[in-house]
């Protein structure tokens, strides 16, 4: 389980990356849900996908920050789900 401190120094880590994911009202999802909803559009990151940012904080803490700099040593794969 992770702390406040922990999720913190993820996303301060992610930033340094990658720009915030846009999110955006949706006007006809809000009227039929009752509520205003806001979706978040993962489909705008660099790769189309939310995996990067769990991949960025598990690359830092298995080799450490430095270990983001070495991005010619990286291999991953994603099997979509």
């Amino acid at each position: 389980m992770s702390n406040l401190l922990q999720v913190e120094a993820a996303a301060e880590l992610i930033y340094r990356y990658m720009h915030p994911t846009p999110q955006y009202c949706w006007p006809l999802l809000s009227e039929r849900a009752g509520a205003e909803v806001w979706v978040k559009h993962e489909n705008h990151t660099p790769v189309g996908a939310f995996k990067l940012r769990g991949g960025l904080v598990y690359m830092a803490h298995r080799g450490g920050p430095g270990n983001l700099n070495n991005w010619d040593k990286w291999i991953s794969c994603s099997v979509g789900a």
